[in-house]
């Protein structure tokens, strides 16, 4: 039964978000997205989800209170699967950079995990669109490199171009350059190009040859989810010559024309209650067509960040494995949600 404090409670096949607040208006945000209603007379907002299958089912959620941010968590059912395990302190190291782009015009960041001990050989690198993030993929992948599920490998966390129209102004996308950088077709195609090789041409081979990363295709990958996920598919299918794998997740602009003939290995992810399973579902049913690897996942989560980040631990044992992992037994224990 939900009772007075509880954030979410499930009932049956309900699932019901409660919040006080003194505001206005109350939007649940996150996995899933819609506003609340005001119980009359009271501060009390509601929003009531009536679904079968929540109980396996998650969500990272906030309440936004007249548009500011609330404190995000997660909400698991009783079924659901269980999350990976995160190291509490990285024993590797996260080291910042800022390269000039000339094919930006200007500074970027970019954030690089390197994982504890050494490696036979130079480390192979995930490339990963929203990059500001990359503790938290790393605090995911260090534990599953120390258990020896994954090949030691660094994550290069890429920033976003940001947004640099008035905060409180009419949104413009011509002013949106994450939109811009990683949408292959709209609305700007030069400019994703123009990113593509910022990547790939002078962010690649200044970790290369800073960190002694490889410089094989077969080492490096690419991740996205959302807009993220749009570029990771646009640099599979128009650098695959740098990248040998591809994760997008939750992606809703596909890449433009053929796949080519080297298409990386490609690993797509999405959730049951996004609008955006459909554009990913769409993609690998093109491009899942002889020999190469190609896999999906869809979990019974929405447009999600854990759902993001479980699918990346997912896929990485794959994507940089190592010759003894289970492969069958992880399958087995339903990780994968086909």
């Amino acid at each position: 039964m939900l009772r007075a404090g509880d954030d979410v409670a499930l009932e049956g096949d309900v699932l019901i978000f409660l919040h006080r607040s003194s505001a206005k208006a109350v939007r649940l945000m996150g996995g899933i997205q819609l506003d609340m209603s005001r119980v009359a007379g009271t501060d009390l907002f509601v929003l009531q989800l009536e679904m079968k299958g929540w109980f396996r089912a998650l969500d990272t959620f906030r309440f936004d209170e007249d548009g500011k941010y609330g404190a995000t968590k997660v909400w698991s059912g009783p079924l659901a699967m269980a999350l990976h395990p995160q190291a509490d302190e990285l024993k590797g190291r996260i080291v910042e950079r800022s390269i000039y782009s000339k094919f930006l015009g200007e500074n970027r960041k970019y954030m690089v995990y390197i994982p504890p001990g050494t490696a036979a050989g130079p480390l192979p690198v995930v490339f990963k669109a929203d990059g500001e993030d990359c503790r938290t993929y790393a605090r995911v992948l260090e534990t599953m490199i120390l258990a020896h599920r994954v090949r030691p490998c660094a994550i290069v966390g890429l920033f976003q171009g940001g947004y640099k129209g008035e905060p409180d102004g009419p949104y413009d996308v011509a002013k949106d350059n994450r939109i811009r950088e990683y949408q292959p077709d709209t609305p700007d195609p030069d400019r994703f190009r123009r990113h593509l090789a910022f990547v790939t041409r002078e962010v690649g081979p200044s970790v290369i040859r800073e960190f002694g990363f490889s410089g094989r295709r077969e080492d490096h990958a690419v991740m996205g989810f959302s807009a993220g996920g749009s570029f990771a598919a646009g640099a599979a299918f128009m650098a695959s010559d740098f990248f040998g794998a591809a994760m997008p997740f939750s992606l809703y602009v596909l890449p433009l024309g053929r796949p080519p003939s080297n298409l990386p290995r490609m690993f797509f992810a999405a959730g049951t209650l996004e609008p955006f399973n459909v554009s990913t579902r769409g993609l690998y049913d093109e491009v899942n067509v002889g020999s190469n690897e190609c896999r999906l996942s869809i979990y019974p989560a929405g447009h999600d960040r854990t759902m993001w980040l479980e699918a990346f631990a997912d896929y990485m044992p794959r994507v940089f494995p190592v010759s003894n992992f289970p492969w069958q037994q992880r399958v087995k224990e339903g990780r994968q949600f086909r």
